[in-house]
């Protein structure tokens, strides 16, 4: 596309955009140029093409951040390449809730929930296990993660652990982590397999408590259950897009039933 810095080919609508832009790269000294900048459904969606491919992520960030506050926009890299960059309005949030109901048939160091509760100005309500896994006295347990574009949190009357990679390529030393039986079972689906068996293994150790403490090669998750710790653990995963979740619950012979749900219904 060509460079539209000087606002010909593009609405009269998006002049004051290009304006904008243009000139926060001059002031701000980036050195590049702008490819184009346009809303699209009130989207706005700009491009850079940088001089040298040693310009700093921090001078594009510094940009991006001053751009935003200029616009009042919400806006992120969305994509760099060599030399060019992608900034993105980032849009508004949104949640898809999942109800995954499961029937039976004195601290390490702060975490981040501890830390987010701090700067709010609220004490955290966390204890800590052998290992450092924190949970709340008297209250349920729950399990924190997230991946790329993904979190989750899951919360249970036993105690639980939950799991989500993105499925992407598989680095060779990571299948260390795996028995012999699932490298075999790995290798008719290499991406999909690893990422459903890792965030078995991972579930199941969070739900432990014993983290990384513990073998991940010790023990499988090709069945319905895991025993990391001796004691059986019921597994459930879901392929949700490009992420796999999964959940291990200290429950015997537990039944997942997921449902799709309103936010408010689970408050």
């Amino acid at each position: 596309m060509g460079d539209l810095s000087d606002g010909r080919d593009c609405d009269r609508d998006d002049d004051a955009l290009i304006g904008e832009a243009a000139y926060l790269l001059r002031r701000m000294r980036v050195p590049g140029r702008l490819l184009y900048a346009l809303r699209i459904h009130q989207h706005v969606s700009l491009a850079l093409r940088f001089e040298s491919p040693l310009t700093s992520q921090r001078m594009l960030e510094r940009y991006c951040g001053a751009l935003s506050q200029q616009l009042d926009l919400p806006l992120h890299i969305a994509r760099r390449s060599k030399d060019t960059v992608q900034i993105e309005e980032t849009p508004p949030l949104m949640v898809e809730c999942y109800h995954l109901s499961a029937s039976a048939g004195d601290g390490r160091g702060e975490n981040g929930d501890s830390l987010l509760l701090r700067s709010a100005g609220l004490a955290p309500p966390f204890s800590y296990g052998e290992y450092g896994k924190p949970y709340i006295s008297g209250g349920p347990y729950f399990s924190l993660t997230h991946s790329a574009g993904i979190a989750a949190l899951a919360v249970c009357g036993d105690p639980v652990g939950l799991d989500a990679e993105t499925i992407a390529p598989v680095r060779r030393a990571a299948a260390r982590a795996l028995t012999s039986e699932e490298r075999e079972y790995m290798e008719a689906d290499p991406e999909r397999r690893f990422a459903y068996l890792w965030t078995r293994k991972e579930a199941a150790l969070k739900c432990t408590g014993a983290g990384l403490s513990q073998p991940m090669n010790a023990f499988s998750v090709l069945g319905d259950t895991a025993s990391p710790g001796g004691e059986p653990l019921s597994l459930c995963t879901v392929e949700y897009g490009d992420y796999m979740l999964s959940t291990a619950v200290a429950a015997h012979s537990a039944v997942f039933v997921p449902q799709r749900v309103d936010a408010l219904a689970l408050l």
